[in-house]
C-alpha cells in the first residue's frame, strides 16, 4: 500500500498513474521522453517556419499562418504530449492530429486572452488551479476566455492539417522517417511504422 504524498515509481505505480489520467504523458517515462525531445522538435519547427515563410503558397504552407506567431517550444511540447497520449491507447492517427491541432488552437486563444485581457487571464489561472483534471482545466479556461475575447474557431479541417504537419515534423526529427507501408496493421498507433524504437 502506498503512503499518501509519495509518488509511485515502480512499474505498477506508473501504470496506475497513467490509467488515472488516461494517458502516458503524465508518467515518469512519458515526461522523460517529452523533456528530451522538445528542443529537437522545436529546432525542426523553427527551420520549417523559415522555409515555409519564404516559399510559395501550397496546401501544406497554409498551416504556417496559424503557428508562425507561437514560440516553437509550445507546439513542440503540445505535439509530443498528444503523441505520447495517443500511443498509450489505440488512438487513430487522425484523432491524435485533431488533438494536436486543438491544443495549438487552445494555446492561441489563451495567449490572445493574456495579451488583451490580463486581469481575466489571471482569473483563469487561479480558477484552473482549482480544477482536478486536465479536461476540466481546459474547459474552464476556454469557457471564461471566450466570454471576453472574440476568436474565430479554426474548424476541424484546419486543426487536422496543423496536427498532421506537426506530427510529420515530429516523425522526421524525433523518430526518423522510413518509408510508410500502405497496409499497415498497426495503423492505430500515431507513430505507425515511422518510429524505429
Amino acid at each position: 500500500m502506498w503512503k499518501s504524498g509519495l509518488k509511485p515509481i515502480c512499474r505498477e505505480g506508473r501504470r496506475t498513474a497513467g490509467k488515472r489520467h488516461k494517458s502516458e504523458y503524465c508518467t515518469v517515462a512519458g515526461k522523460e521522453l517529452i523533456s528530451h525531445k522538445i528542443t529537437v522538435l522545436a529546432k525542426v519547427i523553427d527551420e520549417w517556419k523559415e522555409e515555409a515563410s519564404k516559399g510559395r503558397a501550397s496546401s501544406r504552407a497554409i498551416v504556417i499562418k496559424y503557428v508562425q506567431d507561437i514560440p516553437s517550444e509550445t507546439p513542440a511540447f503540445l505535439t509530443l504530449r498528444q503523441i505520447v497520449a495517443g500511443i498509450s491507447g489505440e488512438t487513430p492517427l487522425s484523432r491524435v492530429a485533431l488533438s494536436v491541432g486543438q491544443a495549438i488552437e487552445d494555446e492561441v486563444v489563451l495567449t490572445q486572452t493574456h495579451e488583451e485581457e490580463n486581469t481575466v487571464y489571471k482569473r483563469i489561472e487561479a480558477g484552473a488551479k482549482k480544477r482536478t483534471s486536465d479536461h476540466n482545466r481546459r474547459y474552464y479556461s476556454l469557457k471564461i476566455a471566450k466570454e471576453y475575447i472574440e476568436f474565430d474557431r479554426w474548424g476541424e479541417k484546419t486543426r487536422l492539417h496543423i496536427g498532421m504537419k506537426l506530427i510529420a515534423l515530429c516523425q522526421s526529427s524525433v523518430c526518423g522517417y522510413p518509408e510508410r507501408q500502405k497496409n499497415n496493421k498497426d495503423a492505430h498507433c500515431p507513430a505507425g511504422n515511422f518510429c524505429n524504437g
